[in-house]
This record gives structure tokens, C-alpha cells and sequence, in this order.
């Protein structure tokens, strides 16, 4: 976020830090708060983590008043594992403190590509023409439908090492959601071309780049920061749909006996994806990881209603200001 926020701002610093250093906007500051947070706990939540992200203990033996008794994976939580283990011994808070930054890098990394590359097709294609209602209906087609025909099969115990892999997903996942952002700024862009201001600006001989850098963009700069944080949820949500037909981001791992699906990332919405099935049997395998998937969501929704929140307010005060 913080690379993409000197090309949303001509002024020096961030849209973003100006936003949050205005008085009141308790959306804002807490849905940064939270995220800020889950960005620490992605970044140092390895280095505490309470074993080996390798480490499996699908068997132990305990002595209780005396009497010896064999405990099987999956374990419910306890002292020794908080957040309980699955089906294969692993420990779940461990594989979401090293699955945290699989997590949140994916929505950021496909929400920034969405963007960029939506603004600067939108922008361009907008000053040339209006876009084609035929072309637009495309974003309509849900994402997660032609990413399962993509992805299936692909990621099952793949042979292309994981970080690619997850690299190659997140890239097709913003690939394919493209559209959904392109064409409304493409509208956007267009009808800022209509403005009085702009034909005073063709008038006096100022080609399209300037046009387009210096008069239609800051006009759109709060619209993409309103965007980016909705693709991350949009993101988010992809995410976990692809989920539900264990297609894990960075592969996932296949094992005929016992027949079992494993994030190989650990990614959050891979967990609960792998345990689906097992609420009523073994809850603590879902709520958990769906609790952390819940923050991530409340996080992006509290700084969405915050940036929209400061926008209202900002043009209503200024009913004058051409309002983009």
C-alpha cells in the first residue's frame, strides 16, 4: 500500500495519512488499527510461533491419574496446542502465524495489480472513447467460476515451487477481476472528458499524457483509493470461494490414505477450506481460522465506510468541487 501511495497523490506524503490525521472518522482509525496489527503479526508471528511449521504430533501418549491414554490428531486446544491441531498433527496456531502473510500479501499484491492496471487502461481508453456496454457486461461474470477451471488441477500437489505458484494465482486472480475495475474508471475517465475544463485545457494545446496526468487523474485519485480497498475484500472473498473447491493459493497438497487436502501456505482461508466439513465434528478446526478471516474482513469494511465516510463529508462541505 505504501508503494502505491505516491501516484494517488500529487501533493507530497499520502491521501491515505491525510485522511487519518483528520479529527473524528473512528471507521478509519480503527479498521487501520486492526490491519497495521495483522500486518505485525504476519511479519514477527514466525519468529513466535510455537513450533516448527514441520513439526506434526498426529500421536502422543499422557498419563492421566495413572493411567497411560493415546491422544490422536486432530487435538482439541489446550496448554500444549492453544488453537488445537488437524487432521495430520499440525499446529493451527502455528500455521496461521506462518500462513498470516500468504493471507494479507495476496489481497494486497492482487488489489494494487487490479488497480494500476485498471487506472491506467481505464484513463487512457476513457479520453478516447465511451466504454462499450457489449465489453462491460464481462465484469459481470463471478471471477471465482473461470479461476476454478483455470486453477483446477494446477496447484494439486504441483511441482512448481510454492512461492511461484502463489505468485502465478495471485497474478490470475487480478488478471481475470480486471474488467470489474477497468471499465468504470474508463466511464469515470470519460466523463471527466466532457468537463468545460478540459477543453479549455485541448484548447490551449495540451496533448493527452498532461490531459491525462495532470487534470483527469487527481480528479480520480480518491475514486481508486476507494477502489483498492474494496478489491481487497473483493480479494478476500475470491480467496475463500476458491477455498470451498480446495484450490489453496501456493498449492495444495493431496494424500490418498489417509484421503486429506493440506494448504501447502497455510494461507487462512486453506484452513478453513481443508476443514469445511468438520463443524459439528471438529469445530475448532473452522471457527478459528474463520474468527481471523472475520478481522481481516472487518479491517478492509471499517477503512472502505472511513474513506467513503470522509469523502461525504469533505463534498458536502464543498458542494462546488466536481465530485470524483
Amino acid at each position: 500500500f505504501a508503494a502505491f501511495c505516491p501516484i494517488i497523490d500529487q501533493n507530497p506524503g499520502c491521501l491515505m495519512i491525510k485522511i487519518l490525521t483528520k479529527p473524528g472518522n473512528w471507521e478509519l482509525k480503527i479498521g487501520t488499527c486492526l490491519l497495521l496489527l495483522l500486518i505485525l503479526i504476519a511479519i514477527i508471528g514466525p519468529f513466535y510461533a510455537p513450533y516448527d511449521p514441520n513439526y506434526t504430533e498426529s500421536i502422543r501418549k499422557v498419563t492421566v491419574n495413572g493411567v497411560k491414554k493415546t491422544i490422536f490428531s486432530p487435538e482439541k486446544p489446550g496448554a500444549r496446542h492453544w488453537f488445537g491441531t488437524d487432521f495430520w498433527g499440525y499446529d493451527i496456531l502455528t500455521m496461521m502465524l506462518y500462513g498470516a502473510k500468504y493471507t494479507l500479501s495476496a489481497c494486497f499484491l492482487i488489489a494494487l495489480l487490479r488497480v494500476f492496471l485498471g487506472t491506467v487502461l481505464g484513463l487512457f481508453l476513457g479520453i478516447k472513447k465511451e466504454p462499450s456496454q457489449k465489453f462491460e457486461s464481462l465484469g459481470g461474470v463471478p471471477s471465482f467460476v473461470i479461476l476454478v477451471f483455470i486453477f483446477y488441477g494446477l496447484g494439486f500437489n504441483s511441482s512448481i515451487p510454492t512461492v511461484n505458484l502463489f505468485l502465478l494465482e495471485v497474478f490470475f486472480i487480478a488478471i481475470v477481476g480486471l474488467p470489474g475495475v477497468l471499465f468504470p474508471i474508463q466511464k469515470r475517465t470519460n466523463e471527466i472528458t466532457q468537463e468545460s475544463f478540459i477543453e479549455a485545457a485541448i484548447s490551449i494545446g495540451a496533448d493527452k499524457i498532461r490531459i491525462v496526468t495532470k487534470h483527469i487523474f487527481p480528479q480520480l485519485r480518491g475514486y481508486c483509493l476507494t477502489i483498492l480497498i474494496t478489491e481487497m475484500i473483493t480479494a478476500l472473498n475470491i480467496i475463500g470461494q476458491l477455498g470451498i473447491f480446495f484450490i489453496f493459493l501456493g498449492g495444495t497438497i493431496f494424500t490418498q490414505d489417509p484421503p486429506l487436502l493440506h494448504s501447502a501456505t497455510n494461507e487462512w482461508m486453506g484452513i478453513i477450506g481443508q476443514s469445511r466439513n468438520k463443524i459439528f465434528s471438529q469445530p475448532w478446526l473452522l471457527l478459528i481460522p474463520l474468527c481471523a478471516y472475520i478481522i481481516v474482513l472487518l479491517s478492509f469494511h471499517l477503512i472502505s465506510q472511513g474513506i467513503e465516510k470522509y469523502y461525504e463529508k469533505k463534498y458536502t462541505q464543498t458542494p462546488n468541487i466536481f465530485q470524483y
